[in-house]
Protein backbone atom coordinates (compact mmCIF):
# COMPACT_ATOMS: atom_id res chain seq x y z
CA UNK A 1 0.00 0.00 0.00
CA UNK A 2 2.97 1.99 -0.59
CA UNK A 3 2.20 4.98 -2.45
CA UNK A 4 4.71 7.05 -5.40
CA UNK A 5 4.85 9.99 -2.97
CA UNK A 6 5.62 8.78 0.23
CA UNK A 7 8.11 6.25 -1.46
CA UNK A 8 10.02 9.10 -2.94
CA UNK A 9 9.82 10.92 0.14
CA UNK A 10 11.33 7.68 2.37
CA UNK A 11 13.66 8.46 -0.59
CA UNK A 12 14.56 12.37 -0.37
CA UNK A 13 14.47 12.25 3.56
CA UNK A 14 17.34 9.04 3.81
CA UNK A 15 19.53 11.10 1.12
CA UNK A 16 19.72 14.31 2.69
CA UNK A 17 20.40 12.17 6.18
CA UNK A 18 23.12 10.52 5.13
CA UNK A 19 24.28 13.09 2.17
CA UNK A 20 24.34 10.09 -0.40
CA UNK A 21 22.18 9.02 -3.03
CA UNK A 22 19.89 6.19 -3.76
CA UNK A 23 18.14 5.73 -0.14
CA UNK A 24 21.07 7.26 1.98
CA UNK A 25 22.98 4.25 1.14
CA UNK A 26 19.98 2.35 3.54
CA UNK A 27 19.23 -1.32 2.93
CA UNK A 28 15.45 -1.78 2.74
CA UNK A 29 13.20 -4.72 2.55
CA UNK A 30 9.84 -3.92 1.03
CA UNK A 31 7.63 -6.77 0.45
CA UNK A 32 3.60 -6.30 -0.79
CA UNK A 33 1.51 -7.68 -3.42
CA UNK A 34 0.68 -5.52 -5.66
CA UNK A 35 -3.06 -7.93 -6.43
CA UNK A 36 -4.18 -6.62 -3.21
CA UNK A 37 -5.00 -3.10 -1.98
CA UNK A 38 -4.01 -0.41 -3.43
CA UNK A 39 -2.48 2.44 -2.02
CA UNK A 40 -4.74 4.80 -0.32
CA UNK A 41 -4.86 8.73 -2.05
CA UNK A 42 -4.36 11.71 -0.02
CA UNK A 43 -5.23 14.59 -1.73
CA UNK A 44 -4.39 16.74 1.00
CA UNK A 45 -0.81 16.26 1.16
CA UNK A 46 -0.67 15.91 -2.65
CA UNK A 47 -0.57 12.32 -2.77
CA UNK A 48 -2.83 10.49 -5.82
CA UNK A 49 -2.13 6.81 -4.53
CA UNK A 50 -0.20 5.64 -7.59
CA UNK A 51 1.45 2.06 -6.88
CA UNK A 52 5.43 2.38 -5.64
CA UNK A 53 6.34 0.87 -8.27
CA UNK A 54 5.85 3.63 -10.94
CA UNK A 55 8.45 5.48 -9.14
CA UNK A 56 11.37 6.54 -10.83
CA UNK A 57 13.63 5.45 -7.56
CA UNK A 58 11.94 2.07 -8.05
CA UNK A 59 15.45 0.87 -10.70
CA UNK A 60 17.40 1.36 -7.53
CA UNK A 61 16.17 -1.73 -5.93
CA UNK A 62 16.50 -5.80 -6.15
CA UNK A 63 13.41 -7.39 -7.39
CA UNK A 64 12.42 -10.67 -6.34
CA UNK A 65 9.10 -12.32 -7.50
CA UNK A 66 7.52 -14.91 -5.48
CA UNK A 67 5.74 -17.11 -7.77
CA UNK A 68 5.29 -20.50 -5.89
CA UNK A 69 1.89 -21.28 -3.69
CA UNK A 70 2.66 -22.81 0.02
CA UNK A 71 -0.84 -22.70 1.43
CA UNK A 72 -2.78 -23.59 -1.46
CA UNK A 73 -3.66 -27.03 -2.54
CA UNK A 74 -7.00 -27.45 -3.88
CA UNK A 75 -6.17 -27.52 -8.14
CA UNK A 76 -9.65 -25.65 -9.12
CA UNK A 77 -8.63 -22.53 -6.17
CA UNK A 78 -5.01 -22.44 -7.28
CA UNK A 79 -6.17 -22.75 -11.54
CA UNK A 80 -8.48 -19.69 -10.31
CA UNK A 81 -5.46 -17.53 -8.59
CA UNK A 82 -3.54 -17.90 -11.72
CA UNK A 83 -6.21 -16.63 -14.02
CA UNK A 84 -7.17 -13.83 -12.07
CA UNK A 85 -3.56 -12.57 -11.76
CA UNK A 86 -3.18 -12.71 -15.77
CA UNK A 87 -6.43 -10.53 -16.18
CA UNK A 88 -4.82 -7.87 -13.25
CA UNK A 89 -1.43 -7.68 -15.74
Amino acid sequence: MLSTKLFEQIECVLSEIRQTPSFGGVQLILSGDFFQLPPVANPSYGDNGSYCFLSRFIRCLHHVQLTEMHRQSEPDLIAAIHQSARYDQ
